[in-house]
């Protein structure tokens, strides 16, 4: 009977010390393993925009200008409460257009986009619902960072 009990207590002082180490080895690789960003930056914003005019058809017929560094103005950022980015926009100099991005890899990339004209992040509650619409955009994206995954 004793020799029961001690077979008993030594498998079991081996299983719960296996069972540690496992928990171990689970906390060092969660900290190890790095989430991948999914924000992207204003140079890769700008570059994707200028891609986007040159490559897409529609842009072409509409006869928006070609775009480049140099036609652009400076790029407005609207971030979160974590300073982090959620959404670009580039407006093309002499109110020749503008394009409006969003700074994640979660949500398609172009949001809005026009040859005429310009959007400026400061004057959003002068327009009946874009204000609305850049709200809700900040909020789904915001929300697809928060989650780490797009919805499907």
């Amino acid at each position: 009977m004793k020799r029961v009990t001690l077979l008993l207590g030594l498998a079991l002082s081996l299983l719960l010390a296996s069972c540690n180490a496992d928990i171990d080895n689970f906390e060092n690789q969660s900290e190890n393993t790095e989430k991948r960003s999914t924000l992207i930056n204003k140079q890769q914003a700008k570059n994707a925009a200028i891609n986007f005019i040159k490559n897409n058809k529609k842009t072409q017929a509409k006869g928006i200008p070609s775009i480049n560094e140099d036609n652009l103005e400076e790029i407005q950022t609207l971030e979160n409460e974590n300073e982090q980015p959620v959404l670009y926009v580039l407006n093309v100099k002499e109110n020749n257009g503008f394009i409006v991005m969003s700074a994640s890899t979660l949500e398609r990339p172009i949001l809005a986009y026009s040859d005429k004209g310009n959007f400026d992040l400061k004057t959003l509650s002068d327009y009946d619902g874009i204000d609305d619409w850049v709200f809700t955009k900040y909020l789904k994206i915001n929300g697809l960072e928060q989650l780490g995954s797009p919805i499907v």
